[in-house]
């Protein structure tokens, strides 16, 4: 059979005290027979189990137990394995009171009139594999003395049953753990399914507590109290209260009748009084044992465990408490005691963001990237080695105040920082932070979050907690970062042009142009360049299409150039233009099989200018890789391959790291794209690597930025010395014209070309153009 769990019964708690000597009558000796009594329902206790004694493996037992104040309760019933089921719900009806009465002999509660229990049990059961040829019965038994119960056997086939029953209740029990409280112990509902199913329920025990106390013995003239506590304790820390009673200066032994106990707070809910394992209440009227009473303040009056939940204006953890006591004519003097917070909040730390997560302080000194996202982190800590009695703080509120490099609040200033975790798929904190002590997640509910877009130059970061809970220690409430630069980065242009293979053989399709925005929006967000409006950003710009009657540019052979003099001629015949970067095609992902190349993007040297895409992105976190155009673009910035596997383009900027996919990203950085915190060291690969999961890292991110960001914010560039005897490693002058055999030239369009590694180191002089 099946034992509720976690109930024991006022039965069980006599048995204990008799077999120590104690009945009713040693539980108090201010309660006498014939005193008159008036009581109204309190609470009951009642629990369900249910248990297949044919599958006692396959089909463990499960059980509930709850407890409530209300006089009508419902009970579900349900309960399903292995082919046989059972559901339905048991309705129980208290009364609710006053019901008035006088003590017997034994201290039981006789009503003067009797009080109505009932009860309904509706059940359907059923086998889809039979139950077994045994009696089956549904019963419920109010046990109102004498004896009510209500039977019925049952049959094999699927069918609801339903039992009811009603008594008279013309007597409660005196209770044990409480003198004051009387019970109702015991309505039981059995079900037995034919040996498959065993179903065992109801009540414990209903208690009915006294409204009129009955009348203390007088208190002689000649007794004081007082009441002994701590001025002084920390809240969750249980304090004694002892109030003594003497008689002529010496404790009155004799004394065992009611004393009142109060309580009042200057803050609700900081604390109540608790008498042995009685309720928690602000007033206790209980007995007192040999002029002796000993009661327990309990702060706060939600009593905390690990698991408790602390919110704003619900767990107060400081104030003031005051206590009084009252025996009849005899008050004690009030006794005050100041309540103090255990909890120490404080902010861990301060962390920004926009491309990585800073690891060195170096990382933290910037600059960063003017007219663009910054992500602020706060990161709060406890003192949990000295209280942990709660597993998560909400409601916990800071101030960010931001002010820019002339020391003025910018607008919005002081921002209130209450969220936490971002929406999925945005950039943007939406849940209400709780600080709690399971590991973060990649929303970022671990830290108070706020994103700026920053237009200024400078930018000083403060923030201080708020006071919602009352603080142990409050100067580590606030902390200030160091002033963070901002630099808007270079104007940089990329030129792009659709395209598609197309010979007398075969041919691949024009790249998606979905998969296009995604490429760019990828390389715009893990590049440290200004986004997505000012002076300085890396802007795509999609050249016309010269294949007339064609969706994207026709190419009839690979176009990438194999040699540095081709790499010239290439830009000889493209572009006008004096600030572009690179040209990039954009094709779909059969153009590198059908030219028997293992790739998805390739660009034609480290430091070079011509790349070529394929369309593979279909998203973040959709298992496609969308960090090609980034990658490819990667190289003719200086930045080599970073995984170890195939032949790698190796370069001194961003050495691989050893991984086989690339470099690792590291756990805590966000991702733009992804609108994501990655959760571990591998759970983001460089796009200069080889994954599906690419993003940016330190080495890449830090690398570029000093590609991307000039070394202020001035308009005007420096100008460069026309006489340095070094490789133009900036601009180059073209030149297209015609030069005859007489000796005489006319020269056409005249533009430059920005890159590095175009031509060879010269000297300053003369040159002569030779015809053959």
């Amino acid at each position: 059979m099946l034992s509720l769990i976690g109930i024991m019964s006022q039965r069980d708690v006599l048995r204990g005290l008799l077999a120590a000597g104690m009945g009713p009558a040693a539980a108090s000796a201010s309660l006498q027979q014939g005193q008159r009594v008036t009581v109204q329902f309190q609470r009951v206790i009642y629990g369900m189990g249910f248990e297949d004694a044919k599958r006692p493996v396959e089909c463990p037992p499960n059980s509930l137990q709850r407890e409530t104040n209300a006089t009508a309760i419902t009970i579900p019933l349900s309960y399903e394995c292995q082919g046989a089921k059972v559901t339905g719900q048991a309705s129980l009806n208290f009364p609710a009171g006053p019901l008035s009465g006088t003590l017997d002999a034994n201290g039981d509660l006789v009503l003067d009139a009797p009080a109505t229990l009932s009860g309904k049990v509706d059940l359907t059961a059923n086998s889809s594999a039979g139950f077994v040829a045994q009696p089956q019965t549904l019963a419920l038994n109010l046990f109102c003395a004498p004896q009510v119960i209500d039977r019925q056997n049952i049959e094999l086939t699927a069918k609801q049953w339903s039992v009811t029953s009603s008594c008279s209740l013309r007597k409660i029990s005196r209770g044990l753990l409480f003198p004051n409280v009387f019970t109702h112990q015991r309505i039981d509902i059995t079900f037995t399914g034919g040996g498959r199913i065993a179903l065992f329920g109801g009540t414990d025990f209903a208690d009915f507590a006294p409204i009129t106390a009955p009348t203390p013995t007088p208190t002689p003239s000649n007794r004081v109290a007082s009441i002994t506590v701590q001025t002084e304790v920390v809240a969750t820390n249980n304090c004694p209260v002892t109030i003594t009673v003497k008689k002529d200066g010496v404790t009155d032994t004799s004394f065992n009748d009611l004393i009142k106990v109060s309580l009042t707070t200057d803050k609700p809910r900081l604390g109540c009084l608790r008498y042995e394992n009685g309720p928690c209440a602000a007033t206790l009227t209980v007995p007192a044992a040999g002029g002796v009473l000993n009661v327990r303040l309990q702060t706060p009056q939600q009593e905390l465990t690990r698991a408790s939940v602390l919110r704003a204006g619900e767990t107060p953890l400081q104030g003031t408490a005051t206590i009084t006591a009252e025996l009849g004519s005899v008050t004690a003097p009030a006794q005050t005691v100041k309540v103090k917070s255990p909890l120490d909040l404080k902010i861990d730390r301060i962390e920004v963001q926009q491309g990585y997560k800073p690891v060195f302080d170096s990382d933290r000194s910037g600059p960063y990237v003017r007219y663009r996202d910054l992500l602020i982190r706060v990161f709060l800590d406890a003192n949990r080695l000295e209280f942990d009695k709660y597993a998560s703080i909400r409601d916990l509120t800071a101030q960010l105040t931001v002010r820019n490099q002339s020391g003025n609040e910018i607008a919005g200033s002081p921002f209130t920082l209450s969220l936490g975790a971002l929406a999925k798929g945005t950039d943007t904190p939406s849940e209400p932070y709780v600080f709690q002590t399971d590991a973060a997640d990649a929303q970022g509910s671990d830290s108070l979050n706020h994103v700026l877009y920053v237009t200024q130059e400078q930018l000083n970061l403060s923030v201080k907690l708020n006071e919602v809970y009352a603080d142990k220690d409050a100067s580590n409430d606030e902390k200030t970062l160091p002033p963070l630069n901002f630099v808007a980065s270079k104007p940089i242009t990329v030129l792009y042009s659709p395209a598609r293979l197309k010979t007398v053989t075969q041919s691949s399709n024009c790249p998606h142009e979905d998969s296009i925005a995604r490429e760019i929006n990828f390389t715009q967000l893990a590049y440290p360049v200004s986004f997505p409006e000012s002076g300085g950003q890396l802007r795509f710009i999609q050249v016309p299409n010269p294949s007339k009657n064609e969706a994207c540019e026709v190419l009839t052979s690979d176009p990438l150039p194999e040699t540095r003099g081709g790499e010239l001629w290439f830009w000889v015949n493209r572009t006008k233009r004096s600030d572009v970067k690179g040209w990039v095609y954009f094709v779909d992902t059969t153009y590198f099989q059908l030219l028997n190349q293992n790739n998805v993007g390739i660009a034609n040297r480290i430091g070079g200018s011509v790349a070529i895409v394929s369309d593979p992105c279909l998203g973040p976190d959709t298992g496609s890789p969308c960090g090609i155009l980034a990658h490819e673009l990667g190289h003719l910035f200086g930045l080599g391959d970073t995984y170890t596997f195939a032949s790698p383009l190796a370069s001194p900027n961003n050495p691989p790291q050893g991984a086989a996919a690339g470099n690792e990203v590291g756990s805590g950085t966000f991702s733009w794209f992804h609108h994501r915190f990655s959760l571990s060291v591998t759970d983001f690969i460089d796009f200069m690597g080889a994954s599906n999961n690419s993003w940016t890292d330190r080495v890449n991110w830090n690398y570029l930025r000093s590609q991307l960001l000039p070394a202020t914010n001035s308009a005007t560039e420096p100008e460069p010395n026309p006489l340095a005897a070094t490789t133009a490693v900036e601009s180059f002058v073209i030149v297209q014209g015609q030069v005859r055999k007489n000796g005489t030239a006319a020269l056409a369009n005249c533009y430059t070309l920005t890159g590095e590694g175009l031509a060879s180191p010269s000297d300053n002089g003369s040159y002569v153009l030779e015809t053959l």
